[in-house]
């Protein structure tokens, strides 16, 4: 019974501190594990003391050779009492190889963990397996490594099933070479059984893609989205395990449906587990959440909240002083709420509260965050000094604008390069330099910024800081055009029109590219598809299409939308000019 246990344990602890003799370190080691061996096998206590009672005193912590036919003779003696003397020997070499209570002693430890393996322990087999794969205590050897490996996993010792897993897909040459299938066969066996460390190798090693990552036919493309509903699957049971990174990357994967189906709620909820455990991208991702409404009711007070709680995290967050920044440099609002009488639990909305732009305040935060180095934040500081808005002076400074975008740009923020390169090509803060702006751009392009590729296409077109080249500067909207940049769409349908840089002039494709920008909001693009419905030019005519085009356009400003407007409405004339 328990009770038994509880004294047989506490009668032989005693007996074992009063053995004559012993080197101080036995008895600090038993303290330091006492907790430990409390639920250990009374038989494995023997075994303890008997290891114990051969050290020598001026050897540091080694077993004496006159004694060891001794222990020997008696291991032998004692029937079914092989695991208990196994994890005996398991635990003190731990203890030798740590130096924890003991004398740190490498060799030894090698040596008892050797008898243990002996004694078939599965889990000295597995960490002496481990010793071998790095060299540690014994010479590198990974063959034995593999062979100690593959004895503990017939015996289904998750650890052992995940280093196999790892062995195989990275390979260990000469005696492992890499096998991917092998490799993730064994990873998701030991994933199976529920062990962690498998799950998040496997996972990220699945979300990653593995050996087709590099891949862009469609077939892998199709394979790479199984493997991602893999991971997710796994990403989901270690976040449910209490893995807090993974509820972060879990709710990433809901709220961008990659590996799972979107669901904007279930984001906000793993967003909110994480965040309660102090994650600071979680609390940045969930303040994101409320202050744009996605997943919950928006809400810029609780937005505000979460990124203040990251901002004053020990590891301290430039992002989430950035977004603070931007709270306070558009203003935002909130309800106020109030407790309804005579309840402490029910609450009713109160008063809408409106907090308006303080622009130093939002400089005064990316200021912060862009000491701290956020490339992002030093961009948005470049903007504040170019419009002198909350700035000193409150007047535009373009040569501190120029020298925060390119700070921004030696951190890899691809939206500051095309600020620099606005800089360069018009003067702003700098000497121009044509040439240097059009490099910056291709460089952001490269990075993957959709609105690169159309001004990349429009250095081409105009030949600004290259030479002039339209197939290259339709190529380039055309890149844009399918990243979904609205400008880049706009332009290649101006290629299209005019047949500049295309095979062949084509105004069917001009108006398909002008009516897909529109209904994205591009004023030109929106002038552009009522005048073809107004003439007929690659869509069949029609006024009414025309009409409301044109009164899109005009509602953003576009006075020539406006003009034409009047004119076909009767409502008055164009100018000549536009005639």
């Amino acid at each position: 019974s328990s009770s038994s246990s509880s004294s047989s344990f506490s009668s032989s602890f005693i007996i074992i501190r009063d053995l004559q003799g012993l080197p101080s370190s036995f008895i600090a080691h038993l303290e330091n594990l006492k907790k430990s061996v409390y639920h250990w096998p009374f038989r494995m206590l023997r075994v303890i003391e008997k290891l114990y009672s051969v050290v020598g005193e001026d050897d540091g912590g080694g077993i004496n050779d006159d004694t060891k036919h001794q222990l020997e003779e008696e291991e032998k003696e004692e029937e079914g009492e092989e695991p208990a003397r196994a994890a005996g020997l398991y635990n003190y070499s731990r203890c030798l190889l740590l130096g924890h209570g003991v004398a740190m002693d490498k060799k030894k430890a090698v040596e008892l963990l050797q008898r243990a393996v002996l004694l078939n322990f599965t889990t000295a087999q597995s960490f002496l397996a481990g010793l071998y794969c790095r060299g540690e205590g014994v010479e590198k050897d990974t063959a034995r490594a593999l062979a100690l490996y593959e004895k503990a996993a017939e015996k289904d010792d998750p650890q052992a099933v995940h280093a196999l897993g790892h062995l195989h897909l990275v390979g260990a040459p000469p005696s492992v070479p890499v096998n991917e299938e092998k490799g993730i066969a064994f990873l998701r066996r030991a994933a199976d059984m529920g062990y962690n460390a498998a799950m998040s190798e496997l996972a990220e090693y699945l979300w990653k893609g593995g050996s087709a990552a590099e891949a862009d036919d469609e077939e892998n493309k199709e394979q790479q989205s199984i493997r991602r509903k893999e991971a997710a699957k796994y990403f989901l049971l270690l976040a449910k395990n209490g893995d807090t990174t993974r509820m972060k990357l879990i709710g990433d994967c809901y709220l961008l449906g990659q590996g799972v189906d979107a669901d904007a709620k279930l984001a906000v909820e793993w967003y909110t587990a994480a965040s309660e455990r102090k994650h600071i991208e979680a609390q940045i991702a969930l303040g994101d959440c409320f202050f744009q409404g996605i997943g919950c009711a928006r809400n810029a007070e609780k937005a505000l909240y979460c990124y203040k709680q990251a901002a004053s995290s020990p590891s301290y967050s430039p992002e989430a002083q950035m977004r603070i920044g931007d709270l306070h440099f558009q203003g935002y609002s909130y309800h106020s709420f109030q407790l309804i009488a005579n309840s402490k639990k029910k609450q009713q909305e109160g008063e809408k509260i409106v907090v308006p732009p303080d622009h130093r305040k939002a400089v005064k935060f990316y200021r912060k965050a862009a000491k701290q180095g956020f490339a992002l934040a030093q961009a948005r500081l470049g903007d504040c000094y170019l419009e002198g808005v909350g700035v000193e002076d409150s007047k535009p400074n373009p040569k501190k604008a120029f020298k925060w975008y390119k700070r921004a740009v030696d951190g890899g923020n691809a939206e500051a390069m095309l600020s620099l390169a606005d800089c360069y090509y018009g003067g702003i803060g700098t000497s121009q330099d044509e040439e240097r702006a059009f490099k910056l751009c291709v460089k952001a392009a490269e990075l993957g910024l959709p609105a690169a590729h159309a001004l990349v296409g429009d250095c081409y077109f105009e030949g600004r800081g290259t030479p002039q080249d339209s197939k290259a500067a339709a190529t380039c909207y055309q890149k844009g055009a399918e990243l979904g940049d609205v400008t880049a769409m706009n332009n290649l349908g101006i290629c299209y029109d005019e047949g500049a840089g295309v095979d062949e002039r084509d105004q069917k494709q001009a108006a398909g590219w002008w009516e897909k920008a529109a209904g994205l909001g591009n004023a030109d693009a929106q002038n552009n598809i009522a005048a073809c419905y107004y003439e007929g030019l690659g869509v069949a005519k029609d006024v009414e299409k025309a009409k409301f085009w044109f009164q899109e356009a005009a509602d953003q400003g576009y006075e020539e939308a406006a003009q034409t407007l009047r004119v076909i409405t009767g409502a008055g004339e164009a100018d000549d000019d536009d005639e």
